[in-house]
């Protein structure tokens, strides 16, 4: 009979610059594991953090000791900070499994690319993320101009008006890219684009027994505190990829390029958004009905 591998996790809680988050952590772990969360959490690079209350079992490597050995109770509190690193031994950018309490742990390989800022963000705009393959565009088009959404650059300069604009594919950073630049969103004068995020920021979530990929939101607002529950928006054909926000998600319908001739859903998406644009809170709205907001005219297929 095979063996059955247990995780047995521990709750750990990490200080840095008086800010305490709690994650979950394998005790099969290692503390170079451990890093890696750390990064998500505070963008300090693995190899810049230093524990001050920390003991390590002589002999042992301090980034290959595992969890278990460290001796620590449920939720210690480690405490973390940033110390400088000579410019040559400095480490590569990594791409880590984010590691909330809320979220099951997905070993993947370090990513040079998962997060690519493009601008600032704009004093006073709320902050719309988009998918996008189906969303607002098909890869299996035989043409640039039908793999386009129907409306799709009167889409972003619209409501470029009142929100800034993120990207996030779920594919690699590569063909994001490509992908952009087909669009012509890259350089596009009339509105400029935040970020891109790629596939290497999404995490595994258990979701009625299985294991499904998501977009977490927390991975943008670490990264620009400008932007949090209440003023931001993820737009995507996709449900299960806000799960773990559901109150700032909106479900757009499938792009297919064969409906290029009627398909609207950008249109409709652009009223609706422009009609919430002053709210407060965006997780007061119930975006589940969303199209039925929009004028009659509009949202008419």
């Amino acid at each position: 009979m095979d063996e059955i591998q247990v995780k047995i996790l521990i709750e750990l809680i990490i200080e840095w610059n008086k800010n305490r988050f709690e994650i979950n952590i394998n005790v099969d772990d290692t503390v170079k594991d451990l890093k890696h969360i750390i990064f998500t959490l505070t963008n300090i690079q693995p190899n810049r953090q230093h524990f001050t209350n920390l003991t390590y079992p002589v002999s042992m490597r301090n980034d290959f000791c595992k969890i278990k050995q460290l001796n620590l109770r449920p939720r210690s509190v480690i405490k973390v900070i940033e110390v400088q690193t000579v410019e040559n031994n400095r480490l590569p950018a990594l791409s880590i499994v984010p590691y909330p309490s809320l979220f099951e742990r997905r070993v993947t390989r370090p990513r040079a690319k998962e997060f690519k800022f493009l601008n600032k963000p704009r004093l006073d705009k709320k902050l719309v993320v988009l998918d996008v393959d189906g969303t607002i565009y098909d890869c299996s088009a035989p043409h640039c101009f039908l793999a386009a959404r129907p409306h799709l650059e009167e889409f972003l300069t619209n409501i470029y008006e009142d929100y800034d604009i993120g990207i996030w594919s779920a594919t690699s950073m590569k063909i994001l890219e490509t992908k952009m630049e087909r669009l012509g969103m890259n350089t596009h004068p009339r509105y400029k684009l935040l970020f891109y995020m790629d596939k290497y920021s999404t995490v595994m979530a258990s979701y009625k027994g299985c294991m499904v990929q998501v977009k977490p939101l927390e991975l943008v607002w670490t990264r620009f505190p400008e932007y949090g529950t209440k003023n931001t928006l993820m737009c995507d054909d996709r449900k299960l990829n806000f799960y773990l926000n559901s109150n700032n998600g909106i479900t757009v319908t499938v792009y297919n390029y064969k409906n290029h001739h009627i398909d609207k859903e950008l249109k409709y998406l652009n009223t609706y958004l422009k009609s919430i644009a002053k709210v407060n809170d965006f997780t007061k709205i119930n975006h589940e009905q969303w199209r039925a907001t929009c004028d009659d005219d509009d949202s008419r297929d």
